[in-house]
């Protein structure tokens, strides 16, 4: 059976033959409960010297009722992720709203839910303070109600899928509409397109384990929904200390370049939307956050100019000292 999914100009894209629900990862317990009541447990514990965690992020781009462009950036991340540190761990929400950003980041921020599934669900929705360019504490209100074509997980690691050292890595095509409230203004989105993913890793607590990575994320808002991500993971120390991570890495790297659209997964970006070596990156909305033994960049940038203009996701690891 194909599961119709309204796209942006009133069509329909069909999300191919659905024999069985979504292979998900292990952990991800009951997809659509809110991040911080499920995906955030303990159960993924294992013994020493190893550790697990998770977490849940999204991007999303598209426009307003009244014509203006919106971009989101929304994260959950479990104890831990991405080192067993106690500053490892975070969430974040990054907002463009016309010529308006907001951002808001923390531990742990209880009232932001991100939910991948059941089946081709997904929302993201949040309700607090938020502070602007200038500073400034808002009242800040939004719920996104979303399509998910949810792929299989692909390993990041050594290992096998169920036993393996390094990232379970879960993306999904994601289309949708919502609702934004600043104040006391509200606005609905009419459409959005972007991605979301759903990660769990299993790493050595050791400092000759830790490692860094650098991700882009851009979406396609017009026409047929497009978004593509890649990635790659790199040691986070140099010399002896990042040998380990760099011998991993040799045996089974780990980065993505992939594309989605409709149903489909392909490596690679057959619809052009990463940037071109002609096209600049302007940071718009973002923050940096201590992780303990490194510092993580997470920002909104907008790419080209004209009408290929379009706004991209970009984050950063790097050591700290």
């Amino acid at each position: 059976m194909s599961l119709p999914c309204p796209l942006l100009d009133g069509t329909i894209w069909g999300m191919g033959a659905v024999t069985k629900e979504p292979e998900f990862i292990p952990g991800a317990h009951e997809a659509g409960v809110p991040v911080w009541r499920h995906e955030r447990q303990s159960r993924l514990r294992v013994p020493p010297p190893l550790y697990r965690s998770n977490y849940l992020n999204t991007f999303l781009s598209g426009r307003l009722e009244d014509g203006r462009e919106v971009a989101l950036v929304a994260g959950a991340h479990s104890r831990y992720f991405p080192y067993h540190n106690p500053r490892s761990g975070f969430d974040d929400v990054l907002l463009v709203v016309g010529s308006e950003t907001l951002r808001v980041s923390g531990r742990h921020i209880s009232s932001l839910g991100i939910s991948l599934g059941p089946r081709d669900s997904a929302s993201v929705f949040y309700n607090g303070r938020a502070y602007a360019r200038s500073g400034a504490a808002i009242q800040l209100d939004f719920h996104f109600n979303l399509f998910a074509r949810v792929h299989a997980a692909r390993p990041q690691g050594v290992g096998i899928p169920h036993l393996m050292l390094g990232l379970l890595w879960q993306p999904a095509l994601v289309v949708g509409s919502g609702t934004i409230t600043i104040h006391d203004d509200r606005f609905r989105v009419v459409n959005v397109v972007g991605e979301m993913e759903r990660g769990t890793l299993t790493n050595v607590r050791s400092r000759f384990f830790q490692f860094g990575y650098e991700y882009f994320a851009t979406a396609r808002t017009g026409g047929a929904p497009v978004a593509y991500v890649t990635f790659r993971t790199y040691e986070l120390h140099p010399g002896l200390a990042g040998l380990i991570v760099r011998a991993m890495q040799r045996i089974h790297p780990s980065r993505e370049s992939v594309t989605m659209s409709g149903d489909r997964l392909v490596e690679g970006d057959p619809n052009e939307v990463n940037p071109g070596g002609l096209e600049k990156l302007e940071p718009v909305v973002g923050h940096t956050i201590n992780l303990g033994p490194a510092s993580i960049s997470r920002g909104i940038v907008r790419v080209g100019q004209g009408d290929s203009a379009r706004y991209a996701f970009h984050e950063r690891v790097t050591r700290e000292g």
